[in-house]
């Protein structure tokens, strides 16, 4: 893993949050698939990422409003998470 010199916090968080939305847009229409994916470095827009981060809040509340009544998605959201965190 490179260092936080080589790729600051900020990039790395960033292209976790485009990461999973990506993941999950993966799992639901599995198009362009490929093996290794290169890290985007500096090259991802902020819309973009702001998008996805509005995204997965407001999945993130939905589902857990959901989950209330119907636990298993909770579950079933917080699995993905840690599936696509490795």
């Amino acid at each position: 893993m490179p260092s936080l010199d080589v790729l600051p916090l900020g990039v790395r968080i960033n292209n976790a949050v485009v990461s999973y939305v990506s993941y999950i847009d993966k799992m639901l229409w599995p198009t362009g698939l490929a093996v290794f994916y290169p890290h985007p470095k500096d090259s991802l827009s902020m819309g973009r990422v702001a998008g996805c981060t509005f995204l997965l809040v407001g999945f993130s509340a939905l589902i857990f409003r959901a989950a209330r009544k119907r636990p298993y998605l909770g579950f079933g959201w917080l699995w993905i998470w840690s599936l696509s965190s490795r």
